[in-house]
């Protein structure tokens, strides 16, 4: 594809009869595949804007139809009433009989049977009743006419709200599509239809649009090209781009907020915290203990996996930052992480009742809890070899000095991370495994034969970690169909154009990867569960690969994560097999989750 305005050949030089080499070929070619991108690029925004055209004539379409609703509804209406006048006059010819005018003006009626009633005076000294129903009839039209004219004011306002926003912006060269709403844009469409809103929109208006999610304007990329220049060419005019809620809440310090030198400190202070040695020496064995601990006594019980796996990813983590005096607080410390969680997507709407505020305020409390424990160790003068440790001793053995708002931003930002993939892809391979008994066979028996090595009461160590290469495929292949991790968001610095599309400063790009997991070119029958696929490790390497970000942000606690979802997958299929009971739903967007849990019945293997 194209980045950027091509010096194409002329057709002279093209069909020169000069003498060719290979370098001129060569430059032949290139100058032919140039032309090719320019063209698809310009056939691709033709159809953009056919598909604008498109959606413009649906618009006057549907409101053409409401239109003829009312109008058939009024008709109904008049139909209604005249038919209920006919009716009454009919009635009133049968039983009543009309006397001479009394002097007040009224007159007597005879209902026939005797009584007589007294009619109001009229025109002419008679009450009809086609005029009493037709006052009736009247009212009705009347409040059809009124209700017509709410209809129109309301979709007057709407239209004019949507046209603002579009108005409001609007630029010369921005790729096509909708903002919706203004403050809301189009948010709960995205939230609630994900993927289905994102191919709706890739079919009108290509793999680039415009957009306005959780509070900003965004362009939403899903070329796979476009992608991967945006991650690897950070400083370029983008900055990490995340939204603004995610931002107050994760905190203004935490890794994937800040850029520049800021970030190149707080990269490699993490990453010091997450080398192969650490892991091995100090991490793993708190993990393998932790989780040892965690899968006791399930067996012969009803167990809902997903609420075990969040358990598990998060007081694991709690676990090796800060050991014991964490855990500690653990349970005043879980309903707040929860809530912070669920507010990170959310519109930044500080109100009482919202995701954000309830989520704003959590982290408050996090933040009080983190900050005595940092006190504490403070106060202790001891030595610790955890990660709090680690980060506090910036002059011992991390020589990246954080101040304690960057420590506790750096621990709520590890502690989300490896919440939200941990717990959400051990699920799930607890899931494709019971759908998939050959891939549940081939890994037991991998794990079958490391705990053949050892005795019951043996940790697994980094050499066992390194030889589980088919868990490790399995983990992999569980991210990509279920698609833990959908994108990544940029913010530009100033205008660029990319594509042939401006991108104004100030944007946030959303590089949108889920399509690219399905995508068949890359992934042969990608709706199947084939961990057997990953077991060429060159395929971590692959341009397309983007399960843990790319470029200067890629993951630093991909190894930490793998490892300890491998610990986890170890126990739990050397000591248990299990059964899926309920068949719940489960939802893939924005986050993977099942919302009435996941419910296995778990016995001994």
């Amino acid at each position: 594809m194209c980045y950027g305005p091509q010096q194409l050949l002329s057709k002279d030089e093209i069909t020169s009869s000069r003498p060719r080499t290979a370098a001129t070929d060569a430059t032949l070619v290139e100058d032919l595949r140039n032309r090719l991108a320019e063209t698809e690029s310009r056939l691709e925004r033709a159809r953009a804007r056919e598909a604008a055209l498109t959606r413009r004539l649906e618009e006057m379409k549907r409101f053409v139809s409401v239109m003829e609703i009312l109008e058939t509804y009024l008709k109904r209406c008049f139909v209604n009433n005249k038919q209920k006048s006919a009716v009454c006059s009919l009635r009133h010819g049968r039983w009543r009989r009309w006397k001479p005018r009394r002097r007040d003006g009224s007159d007597e009626i005879d209902d026939g049977d005797g009584r007589e009633m007294v009619a109001s005076p009229t025109v002419d000294g008679y009450s009809d009743p086609l005029l009493e129903v037709g006052g009736r009839s009247s009212l009705g039209a009347t409040m059809a006419v009124a209700l017509m004219a709410a209809v129109a004011v309301v979709l007057g306002v709407c239209a004019a709200l949507l046209r603002w926003n579009e108005v409001l912006f609007r630029k010369k060269g921005l790729p096509p599509g909708t903002m919706g709403w203004p403050v809301f844009g189009e948010t709960t469409e995205f939230l609630k239809q994900g993927p289905n809103f994102m191919s709706n929109q890739r079919a009108r208006y290509g793999s680039i649009f415009k957009s306005h999610i959780l509070g900003c304007p965004t362009i939403v990329s899903m070329d796979p090209e476009l992608n991967r220049y945006i991650l690897m060419n950070e400083g370029r005019g983008l900055v990490p781009g995340y939204p603004q809620s995610m931002l107050d809440i994760l905190g203004k310090c935490n890794i994937a907020a800040v850029h520049g030198g800021a970030h190149k400190r707080m990269r490699a202070a993490l990453v010091a915290l997450l080398t192969p040695a650490v892991i091995a020496h100090r991490l793993l064995p708190t993990i393998d203990a932790f989780i040892r601990s965690h899968l006791t006594n399930w067996n012969d019980n009803l167990v809902d996996i997903q609420e075990k796996t969040k358990e598990m990813a998060l007081l694991s983590s709690l676990n090796q930052i800060a050991g014991t005096e964490s855990m500690s607080m653990s349970g005043e410390f879980m309903p707040e992480f929860f809530k912070l969680v669920v507010g990170t997507l959310s519109l930044p709407i500080n109100l009482p009742g919202t995701n954000y505020h309830s989520g704003f305020r959590a982290r408050k409390k996090i933040v009080c809890m983190l900050g005595r424990l940092v006190e504490g160790r403070k106060a202790s003068q001891e030595t610790h070899h955890d990660m709090l440790g680690l980060l506090m001793n910036g002059d011992q053995e991390n020589r990246y000095k954080l101040s304690d708002e960057e420590i506790i931003d750096q621990i709520i930002t590890i502690l989300y991370s490896g919440y939200e993939t941990v717990s959400t892809t051990s699920m799930m391979a607890v899931k494709y495994l019971h759908d998939h008994p050959q891939a549940l066979h081939e890994l037991r028996k991998e794990h079958l034969a490391i705990r053949e090595r050892k005795r019951a009461e043996d940790s697994i160590d980094w050499n066992d970690y390194r030889s589980m290469r088919f868990t490790r495929a399995v983990i992999f292949e569980t991210s990509r169909l279920a698609t833990i991790v959908n994108g990544v968001l940029r913010k530009t610095t100033q205008d660029m154009e990319l594509n042939g599309f401006v991108f104004p400063k100030g944007w946030r790009i959303y590089v949108y990867t889920r399509e690219i997991n399905y995508n068949p070119y890359h992934y042969p029958e990608p709706f199947t569960f084939n961990p057997w696929r990953w077991m060429d490790k060159s395929w971590e390497s692959n341009n397309h690969f983007f399960m843990f970000g790319g470029g200067t942000r890629q993951c630093p606690g991909k190894e930490l994560g793998i490892a300890e979802i491998s610990t986890f997958l170890h126990y739990f299929v050397t000591r248990y097999r299990w059964e899926e009971v309920g068949g719940e739903k489960l939802m893939k967007f924005p986050r993977v989750e099942a919302p009435n849990g996941l419910h296995i019945r778990v016995s001994t293997y």
